[in-house]
């Protein structure tokens, strides 16, 4: 399929903010907790697949983009995050691995609490919120999707979170504040 023309080039975004949340090296089944290390293989798939159909895109534009990220296992300081660190090569990392939470809301906020608290979301063109787990298929220059827009429902985990989040800065404190922890009941790991 033909790159959708609104996207060709992300036009006027040069800074992106990504952020991966959630647990990393899952086990593959619902209730599998992360920093699992027979599921090495298939987070790095995935990790490649964010870094070839989402970062690599917005470089080949001019776009910089920068990663926030949290790893929320009930193991504290997953060891195994280092690998991401490596795929992410030069680019910039802000990272806490210190943050069980529980469940998808919480997860959800403390990464925004950890984004405001180490960049300045008004500096970025666009930010992307994503889970560890989620694989893209084809680049983002190929979504038929206007980034310039926010998607607050993507029908993902019962219809509460949705992902991947797509938000213009200008109304990164409106999707802050909308995403609390009275979303608790929506899922639970």
């Amino acid at each position: 399929m033909a790159a959708d023309p609104a996207n060709s080039c992300l036009k006027g975004m040069k800074r992106i903010a990504l952020l991966l949340r959630g647990e990393a090296f899952r086990g593959g089944q619902h209730h599998d907790h992360g920093c699992n290390a027979s599921a090495i293989e298939p987070q790095k798939r995935v990790w490649r697949s964010v870094m070839t159909h989402i970062v690599k895109p917005f470089e080949d534009c001019g776009s910089s983009v920068d990663f926030v990220v949290t790893e929320c296992s009930v193991i504290t300081g997953c060891p195994l995050m280092h690998i991401l660190l490596m795929l992410a090569g030069q680019r910039t990392v802000k990272q806490r691995f210190d943050c069980a939470t529980g469940n998808q809301a919480k997860s959800m906020r403390l990464t925004l609490d950890f984004f405001k608290n180490v960049s300045r979301p008004e500096s970025f063109d666009l930010i992307l919120i994503t889970r560890h787990d989620v694989e893209f298929k084809k680049p983002i220059i190929e979504w038929h999707a206007d980034m310039k827009r926010v998607n607050f429902i993507g029908y993902c985990e019962r219809r509460c979170l949705p992902n991947p989040n797509r938000t213009p800065p200008w109304l990164a404190k409106c999707f802050s504040a909308a995403c609390n922890d009275n979303a608790e009941q929506c899922s639970s790991h």
